[in-house]
């Protein structure tokens, strides 16, 4: 079979060749890369074609740099063709032309693609919350209503159709989506010697809850008459993983005592046999980046260190502690940390897709214009989201869960999961009770 002509205007060539790697990876297609004057073509091996607006860098004019928070769109418009329903556009408009021969859209695919993917409203939004991180309130997709669906996955099952539309000859590679289970330790004991009388303290003083003082009175009580701790939930999360067909990823927080963080990591020493037989079974070990670490090299490759020496094992995942992450400078210092996959692009406030999708692809590098030398897998469900911040009971987050796992079937993207193992009992009962018949295409 013939590969598909993809024309490109000139202008930001590299950003656009970046879409059409991830739209090739995507879909398993084949694409020669020719330029043009005025917006995108694909053109079939039978010779119909389709036309997208460039609207966004097309747009520009004489501008070097699209980093600018006056280009981020004041709103959306909804498509519709027969082909996808309700699509939010982003750039471009909702206008549509069929002759059967040639199709010609007004959306503008590679400058929407490019926006969720590359993340460049965080580096043009310069606010930051109190732990330093783009805050997902003031997200295009969470601010117009649309983070909970992957925009970057509907543009591209659309091109698909228009694709198969105008000629059925031409075959995608086939994808079947995953569900990604993680775990982010932040403790391993929530009995832990030296802490547990000032946690009863403060259940008391500070927080003033009996309910909850007298709660964990009995399971101290029950762990010295030999119940396993609390957060001994390791074999609970491998079962959960198993469920989906796939292993979990667990991510220790190595970082030495300090602020937002008990330094368990530095103190106990039963925790080695227990990852290290969850490393033998399959389960992946990765680094949770440290409070401090979302910009130090010099943290990262420590604590990777340190990891790697008192499991006797190789790290190259991670994920950062508070989901702390910048898009403009932390992925240059995690590939010189050593680290190959980040599991960290996620709100912690909102579920969804923050970068459109919940595919694994390389991030955009905005210094050398090219893709990472790192593979970025996007947070999409964390637990506390749910129920800490949303305040969601248990037939909630069921409910929750299923929702996004009908979205990853239908638009064929990966789902990953965060489950602490500190979480209330009542979490784990609610992933449990997911039914994982999903929703057909």
């Amino acid at each position: 079979m013939h590969e598909i002509v993809c024309r490109i205007p000139s202008g930001f060539i590299e950003e656009k060749k970046y879409v059409i790697d991830i739209i090739s990876e995507f879909t398993g297609l084949k694409f020669t890369v020719e330029t043009c004057t005025e917006d995108y073509e694909f053109i079939m091996p039978n010779g119909k074609k389709i036309v997208f607006r460039d609207s966004f860098f097309g747009g520009l004019g004489r501008k070097n740099t699209y980093i600018d928070r006056e280009l981020i769109p004041d709103g959306i418009k909804i498509f519709n063709c027969g082909l996808c329903e309700n699509m939010p556009v982003i750039y471009g408009n909702d206008s549509f032309y069929d002759n059967d021969t040639h199709i010609e859209l007004g959306i503008d695919i590679f400058g929407s693609i490019f926006f969720m993917l590359s993340r460049w409203e965080e580096v043009a939004v310069k606010d930051r919350d109190d732990h330093g991180r783009f805050p997902g309130q003031l997200s295009f997709a969470a601010g117009h209503g649309f983070i909970r669906r992957p925009v970057v996955d509907e543009n591209i099952l659309l091109l698909k159709k228009l694709i198969n539309k105008l000629d059925p000859s031409v075959k995608f590679k086939e994808y079947e989506p995953k569900v990604y289970v993680t775990s982010d330790v932040d403790s391993f004991d929530k009995f832990m010697r030296g802490k547990t009388l000032k946690m009863f303290a403060g259940h008391l003083l500070k927080r003033c809850n009996p309910f909850m003082f007298a709660s964990d009175l009995f399971k101290y009580g029950a762990k010295l008459l030999g119940v396993k701790d609390p957060y001994d939930k390791f074999g609970r999360i491998c079962s959960i993983a198993g469920k989906f067909g796939t292993k979990p990823v667990f991510f220790i927080l190595a970082a030495p005592e300090g602020p937002y963080n008990d330094g368990w990591f530095t103190k106990l020493e039963k925790d080695t046999a227990v990852f290290r037989e969850l490393a033998e079974k399959g389960a992946g070990i990765g680094l949770h980046y440290g409070y401090f670490s979302l910009l130090s090299e010099n943290n990262i490759r420590g604590e990777k260190f340190e990891l790697e020496k008192k499991y006797s094992l190789t790290s190259e995942k991670g994920r950062a502690h508070f989901l702390q992450f910048d898009v403009g400078g932390s992925y240059d210092v995690l590939v010189r940390s050593g680290i190959k996959e980040d599991y960290t692009m996620g709100y912690s406030r909102y579920t969804g897709f923050r970068c459109g999708t919940g595919r694994t692809f390389r991030p955009w590098d905005f210094s050398r214009k090219c893709a990472h030398e790192i593979i970025e897998h996007p947070l999409i469900v964390m637990d506390t989201t749910l129920y800490a911040h949303g305040k969601m009971k248990k037939d909630q987050i069921t409910s929750e869960i299923e929702y996004y796992l009908n979205i990853s079937r239908k638009f064929s993207t990966d789902l990953t999961i965060l489950i602490h193992n500190s979480s209330p009992a009542f979490v784990f009962e609610a992933i449990e009770k997911v039914k994982n018949n999903l929703t057909d295409k």
